[in-house]
This record gives structure tokens, C-alpha cells and sequence, in this order.
């Protein structure tokens, strides 16, 4: 299998998937990275480069991506909203969750567990919350440095991750 991405500027890459391994090619240089490291390498760039919503942020989520049981309080052609509580959240210090929160508009309500999001539930933002101050950009700087101190992986990845080295 293979795949070429052609950015807006700047030469196109070239992307083979063999068994095992992946094989990336640019401008005639070739890479060879098994699996588990070009995985590694994707989480790399997820932590750095991947925007991190600010809190109140209010997202619609792809219905399919939910689990059938957190389905059941919505009419199927219902749009799923998710106000965005929580960003980058560890989890024992092994893998970070990229989003929590609580659909929207009922807000945390009793015996409602935290909603765990992750970047590709993501189907719209409809409202960012609170950004482009010191604080919020100091903030977002701060959660990358955690990341890459503790090298935590998204849980996304930290799966990938997981199937790679099996």
C-alpha cells in the first residue's frame, strides 16, 4: 500500500507501507523505519504540531467514533455536541487522553462519567473557547514540554504503539 502527500508548498512525499515496515521518500532520499518507529514518529509530530482546543470549547463529534451505549439519549440525525473540559490529560503517567468533557448542552450532570475525546472523533469546531492571550499560549507551550518530559504518547498512538510491538 502506498500513499503520496503533496503539500500546498514544497515537494511531495511518498509514503510504502510494506509488511513490517514503512518506507518514506523525498526529493530521491529514502528512509526506512520499521512500524514501530515511524509510529513513534507520527506520535513526535502529534505531540508538537497538533492544535490543542482551548478549554470551552464546544466540538461536534463523528457518531460513529462513540461507543453504541453513549448513543442512547440521542435521536439518530441528531448532531453530537461536546463542550471540551480537560486537554491532554495523563492517565497514570503512561498515555495522555487528547480531549475530556461533557456533551453539550447538558453540561456535567450526576452519574455522568467524563467523556474521552480523541483528535479523530473530531468532526467540527463550532466554538473556541478562550485563545490567542499569553495565558492560553503559555499553557498550550507547557502541556507539550510535559508530554515530551514524561514521553507520553496520545492513547491513540499508545495503542498503535501497543499492536506494532505484538
Amino acid at each position: 500500500m502506498s500513499y503520496e502527500y503533496n503539500p500546498t508548498i514544497g515537494a511531495s512525499i511518498d509514503f510504502r507501507f510494506n509488511k513490517g515496515e514503512v518506507i518514506i521518500t523525498r526529493l530521491g532520499e529514502t528512509q526506512l523505519f520499521s512500524r514501530s518507529e515511524f509510529v513513534r514518529l507520527l506520535g513526535l509530530i502529534d505531540k508538537i504540531y497538533t492544535e490543542i482546543l482551548p478549554l470551552g470549547s464546544v466540538i461536534q463529534i463523528n457518531r460513529e467514533k462513540l461507543p453504541k451505549d453513549a448513543l442512547e439519549d440521542f435521536i439518530e440525525e441528531m448532531p453530537i455536541y461536546v463542550l471540551i473540559t480537560g486537554q491532554r490529560v495523563s492517565i497514570k503517567n503512561k498515555f495522555y487522553l487528547d480531549y475530556t468533557g461533557y456533551f453539550w448542552p447538558k453540561g456535567l450532570i450526576p452519574n455522568q462519567e467524563t467523556l474521552v475525546i480523541s483528535d479523530d472523533m473530531i468532526a467540527a469546531v463550532l466554538f473556541r473557547g478562550l485563545e490567542k492571550n499569553d495565558i492560553q499560549e503559555q499553557h498550550v507551550l507547557n502541556l507539550r514540554r510535559q508530554l515530551l518530559a514524561k514521553d507520553l504518547d496520545s492513547y491513540t498512538f499508545h495503542n498503535y504503539q501497543m499492536e506494532a510491538s505484538q
